[in-house]
């Protein structure tokens, strides 16, 4: 099978062995690591990708595609590039951020620790949407195991060089399956319901990322998924975090940025919600940044 071979410059406080580190600990099926690479099928208007992720020796990314479909054009080309860029969030300027978390006293230690840590993205909306569904009030081991469960008995099953990958489960899949159905992986019956009524939201086309892209106002688009019903504040900024990329989007809620802080401050007790938007008012326009790199710290 042909390879295909494209090369991406990388800004200066990118690090690709601490994004690479960071991969690892979330690894899920959906992709492999290895100690230098990252390994993973994509789709791209139903046209199916095998791509391995490095780093050549004068430090530019390197993207190998196999055209499992045979259907590789300058469009799909493009589409991958575009597609990495935004897993690994490389069109933002971060500068100002660093000038900022350099002197501040929550943020200096996660800085120091993951310098050229980008905030990895959740590129599929539904994907997004599912991991913060099944994260809601359960440790993060018990969701990951959910996770687990969802893609590897929904998902569809590949495998490349003997080696198992998945490809996460379509919303319009999840939206024609029973309660009980869903219930059997381990969920609840409220989360089962949850993310069945989001399925049939982006199955019809009703949420989109592309359509939350396009609203320019934070709260606004807040407003808008908090009124679907099983998703809060915590659960939309989540969202908007990982896969919308609102620079401004922040989990106030969230339990490990709340640990994140007590361990990064040297407090003695987690900070209060009012304690933290006073440490978070530092941070604005990077909030979601600042969140991102706390967490990475404790988890």
């Amino acid at each position: 099978m042909t390879v295909y071979k494209q090369l991406l410059s990388l800004p200066e406080n990118f690090s690709f062995r601490i994004n690479l580190d960071y991969l690892k600990s979330t690894e899920d099926g959906l992709f492999r690591t290895d100690q230098e690479s990252i390994t993973r099928f994509i789709v791209l208007d139903g046209n199916l990708f095998f791509i391995k992720i490095y780093v050549s020796n004068n430090n530019r990314l390197v993207i190998e595609t196999e055209d499992v479909s045979q259907s590789y054009t300058k469009q799909f080309e493009r589409q991958i590039m575009l597609y990495i860029r935004d897993w690994f969030d490389l069109d933002i300027h971060l500068e100002p951020f660093y000038t900022i978390a350099k002197q501040d006293e929550y943020l200096k230690m996660p800085i120091s620790k993951f310098y050229g840590l980008r905030n990895i993205g959740i590129p599929d909306i539904f994907e997004a949407f599912v991991w913060a569904i099944l994260g809601q009030q359960i440790n993060l081991s018990f969701a990951s195991t959910l996770k687990d469960r969802f893609i590897k008995n929904y998902g569809k099953r590949l495998i490349h060089n003997g080696e198992d990958y998945w490809l996460f489960p379509s919303p319009r899949l999840i939206a024609s399956l029973s309660m009980d159905e869903l219930f059997k992986i381990g969920m609840s019956r409220r989360k089962c319901e949850y993310i069945r009524g989001i399925a049939r939201l982006i199955a019809n086309n009703q949420i989109s990322r592309e359509k939350l892209v396009q609203l320019s106002d934070i709260n606004l688009a807040v407003k808008q998924l908090t009124a679907i019903k099983g998703i809060g504040p915590w659960t939309a900024n989540y969202v908007l975090l990982r896969c919308v990329r609102y620079p401004n989007a922040f989990p106030i809620n969230d339990v490990g940025l709340h640990n994140a802080l007590k361990l990064a401050g040297s407090l003695d007790r987690k900070p209060s919600i009012d304690e933290i938007k006073q440490i978070a008012s530092a941070w604005e326009g990077y909030e979601s940044y600042a969140t991102f790199f706390l967490w990475r710290l404790v988890y």
